[in-house]
């Protein structure tokens, strides 16, 4: 899987933990990769930037990195 269809329910991984996502469309990416990096951040106790390096986003089988999840919203 490529394309990434919208509406979609989701997660962000980190750590074994799981972040729910839910997107309406490509341009809140963004947002709610920045609330799931600040929510790893304070519950897993490290560093946004070693957040943003280990955390994957599940979308339906296809697993991106946080920057390859970046580059989807621009």
């Amino acid at each position: 899987m490529n394309k990434i269809h919208y509406p979609i329910s989701t997660a962000a991984v980190f750590d074994d933990f799981i972040f729910p996502i839910h997107l309406e469309g490509a341009h809140q990416i963004e947002q709610e990769l920045a609330l799931a990096v600040a929510w790893f951040s304070r519950w897993c106790n490290e560093e946004k930037m070693v957040v943003k390096a280990k955390m994957l986003v599940s979308f339906w089988g296809l697993y991106l990195t946080y920057e390859q999840s970046m580059e989807r919203a621009a």
